[in-house]
């Protein structure tokens, strides 16, 4: 089997690329044209968790994760612009060290400031991408999964050669605005009844150069107001990138394994922030190097008709050079810095079936970050964590509970460096500190469903996650502080899901969900003395309050025929389409009688919404996407002068199969030209555009 197939009402569809079930109670089959083989899939009924996924056209439309979560409902992208700038993602408010980024069940580590760039993963080798707000349902989870506040789980595609064929090949060739030119090859083969590998290489090269326009009006003391209005060139937003895969896919006797290696290796530019000074144009020099390689496998298996386990272990050696040349930018102080993460990885998790309507998961991991540096004085911190997680699932008829809880240990060593003059250089410390941290986080959530006749459902979750200082934020030079204590957030949800099918191909769904998130102990930083020294203690406090409404609806007419196997999709017309909208109240309750008190938390807006619509026939596809968000602001303090304009895009793509095996597609975002900002003072592109060539065979 090499995907699984979840529901979640009558249209939502989520496809699992490496996480099958084996032979547990309480399964359903289904099947999916939006499915990458179209083959019967496996589903489990214990539907407890709230979620969102993108997958098939929709996911070979865009470029990289990062644009393909932004049609997510209740995330917050913070983009800083350019192809080579940071992208990376919140969910719900919680923060971006909140939301665990996984591939195939583990997670993806930065122990150094918890930030996954989301920009440099790309979309080609991914069957599905998943996002859950809270808890999720799958019995064989690690620990780190259960404890996590909110993840993003990206599926790999699994080879599926159930056309009969021994091996599969696919060449792309992409290129478009930003001087992108961007090859790939992917390789998959059969080694023999139950082994099968798939291999890729990808390339990206781009300037990252467009044109926007900056505008600013000042008042002066007299009350005239004076400023600028040009246009101006983003620049230093190059990339040059290389990303290898190869993966091993087997199947066992009652279960699964794999083996995936992964090499990123790339050099970019990083675009400052845009400031015009009176005597010239600011620049910035900023250049960084990343090289990233790691090593993950997995095998679950079926022990008997009861017991199940997956064991799961991952190598990652990360590399980053950051360094910039004040001779272009006179403000910037001269940096030529190095870091070198290792991380070692290991998980068991085991799940028994008590009963037909009882089933108990126990996760253990254990992980263990190292960080060296080149840097004066550095500590080189190095950490143990351990997690176990307990849970235990209900499943009835009608109502589906889950409970339990994980518990969290972290043990962390690092050197006292002398503070007198060279110390840094001469091999002396002033010792080895050390720090532990412990804390538990349970959860409970239930889906109850009150007529086989309807389909109606009332899922709920409630949960506590922590967020473990970084590394940055404990023992960075002038920066860290050793008594910080972890982030704490208490997440409440309720949704009601509805589906139905009124006619033959026709099917409609509607989702409507509140939540609140309670975060004591934010991590912040405020600056000290000057502008390059900080301080970091914990006194934030916030209050979410939101809301999600989704409503979507397709059509199907005589578009899915199997043919040995596969899903023939070049036959019949379907059409569909899905609107949504968020309201948050993120409020930051950290001072009362301050100027921020209560104040809307910085690049949240309280409006936002996506609409997307498709229609296909005959192998052809048209695909829309719109995404609004409103009024936000830079600083809790709710000023005029740290309020963001909302913004908008457009988004179209054209795909269609010209002969068999070729495949042309075109992706035109932000059609209507529109200059906005995610982050101050970092202009995103205007109108832009991607075309592809690939071919199959």
């Amino acid at each position: 089997m090499t995907a699984v197939l979840i529901s979640l009402g009558a249209s939502t569809v989520i496809i699992a690329g490496s996480r099958t079930g084996t032979g547990m109670e309480g399964q359903t089959t289904v099947s999916s044209p939006d499915s990458l083989s179209g083959a019967t899939v496996t589903a489990w009924r214990m539907h407890a968790s709230p979620s969102d996924s993108i997958s098939g056209e929709r996911l070979k439309a865009v470029q990289t994760v990062a644009d393909a979560v932004r049609f997510f409902k209740g995330i917050q992208l913070k983009d800083y612009g350019g192809v080579g700038g940071l992208k990376t993602v919140n969910v719900r408010s919680l923060g971006s060290e909140h939301t665990g980024v996984f591939i195939d069940g583990i997670q993806i580590g930065n122990a150094q400031n918890a930030q996954v760039d989301l920009g440099r993963f790309s979309t080609e080798d991914l069957a599905a991408i998943r996002l859950y707000g809270g808890q999720q349902d799958e019995p064989l989870q690690s620990a780190r999964e259960y404890a996590s506040g909110a993840a993003v789980q990206l599926c790999s595609a699994i080879p599926d050669f159930s056309d009969g064929k021994k091996f599969h090949g696919r060449v792309r060739l992409k290129g478009g605005s930003f001087g992108t030119i961007s090859p790939y090859l992917r390789w998959e083969q059969k080694l023999g009844r139950n082994v099968s590998m798939a291999a890729s290489v990808e390339y990206l090269k781009a300037s990252g150069r467009y044109r926007f326009r900056c505008r600013k009006e000042y008042v002066t003391e007299d009350g005239s107001i004076t400023g600028y209005d040009t246009t101006m060139t983003r620049s230093n937003s190059d990339i040059q990138a290389l990303r290898a895969e190869a993966g091993l896919f087997g199947k066992v006797r009652e279960g699964e394994w794999s083996v995936k290696a992964y090499y990123y290796g790339s050099g970019r530019g990083l675009p400052g922030a845009v400031v015009r000074r009176p005597e010239r144009l600011s620049m910035t020099s900023d250049r960084q190097e990343d090289r990233n390689i790691f090593i993950q496998g997995s095998i679950s298996r079926q022990a008997g008709s009861r017991y199940s386990f997956r064991l799961a272990a991952k190598y990652a050696n990360d590399r980053l050079h950051y360094h910039n040349d004040p001779a272009t930018d006179i403000s910037a102080m001269p940096v030529n810095d190095s870091y070198l993460q290792h991380e070692a990885y290991l998980s068991l998790a085991q799940a028994v079936q008590l009963f037909p309507w009882w089933r108990l998961s126990i996760a253990t991991d254990v992980l263990f970050n190292a960080l060296d540096s080149d840097k004066r004085n550095f500590v080189r911190p190095r950490r143990a964590t351990f997690w176990g997680a307990a849970y235990t699932a209900f499943c009835f008829k009608r109502i589906n509970i889950q409970a339990g809880a994980t518990y969290c240990l972290a043990a962390d060593f690092f050197l006292n460096p002398l503070s007198s003059g060279d110390a840094g250089n001469s091999g002396q410390t002033g010792g080895v500190g050390k720090g532990t941290r412990d804390m538990v986080s349970p959860s409970i959530s239930f889906r109850y469903v009150p007529s086989d006749r309807i389909g109606l459902a009332i899922c709920g979750f409630m949960k506590r996650s922590y967020r473990l200082p970084t590394f940055n934020d404990l023992y960075y030079v002038n920066t860290g502080n050793v008594m910080l204590d972890p982030e704490d957030a208490m997440q409440y949800d309720l949704r009601i899901d509805y589906g139905v099918s009124p006619a033959a191909g026709w099917s409609l769904s509607a989702k409507a969900e509140g939540y609140f998130n309670n975060v004591r102990d934010k991590i912040i930083a405020v600056p000290t003395s000057n502008q390059f020294r900080w301080t970091m203690y914990n006194i934030g406090h916030a209050h979410v309050i939101g809301a999600e409404g989704i409503f979507g609806w397709t059509y199907r007419a005589n578009a899915w025929q199997v043919k040995s196997g596969r899903t023939d999709i070049r036959k019949g017309f379907s059409a569909g389409m899905t609107a949504g909208y968020t309201f948050q109240r993120a409020m930051d309750m950290s001072r009362p009688g301050s100027l921020t008190y209560r104040g809307q938390i910085p690049y949240i807006p309280v409006h936002s919404g996506t609409v997307s619509a498709f229609v296909s026939w005959r192998g052809w596809r048209a695909d829309y996407s719109f995404i609004y968000t409103g009024v936000r602001y830079s600083s809790s303090a709710n000023l005029k002068s740290t309020r963001m304009q909302p913004w908008s895009t457009h988004d179209i793509s054209l795909s269609g199969t010209l002969r068999k095996g070729l495949v042309v597609r075109l992706s035109v975002n932000n059609i209507l030209n529109r200059q906005y900002e995610v982050v101050p003072n970092y202009p995103m592109p205007r109108c832009n555009f991607m075309v592809s060539a690939e071919y199959g065979f």
